[in-house]
């Protein structure tokens, strides 16, 4: 990620006392969608297997999202919801 986001990544972990992963995604035009959503996806999965205890049923994740990140975290919720109902094929 740009080193733009560092100040606010650096105090939202300060200010919850939780680690942060800050992903960097695909941008349109280049990639059009749904490659950042896919992107996404692909970042929370590996979140669940690499925490600092191992693996996890990532059961506890906070979300969060600037800007067009906001949006980013909204598509990924609706796509996670959309893969657990089975109208989508995990990415």
């Amino acid at each position: 990620p740009q080193d733009v986001y560092r100040t606010l990544t650096t105090r939202v972990a300060v200010a919850t006392a939780l680690p942060v992963l800050a992903v960097d995604y695909r941008l349109a035009p280049e990639h059009p969608f749904p490659a950042a959503v896919d992107d996404a996806v692909t970042a929370l999965a590996w979140l669940a297997g690499h925490t600092a205890h191992g693996p996890s049923d990532a059961a506890e994740v906070v979300l969060l999202g600037d800007s067009a990140g906001g949006g980013l975290v909204y598509a990924l919720l609706v796509k996670l919801t959309m893969i657990a109902q089975g109208h989508v094929q995990d990415a």
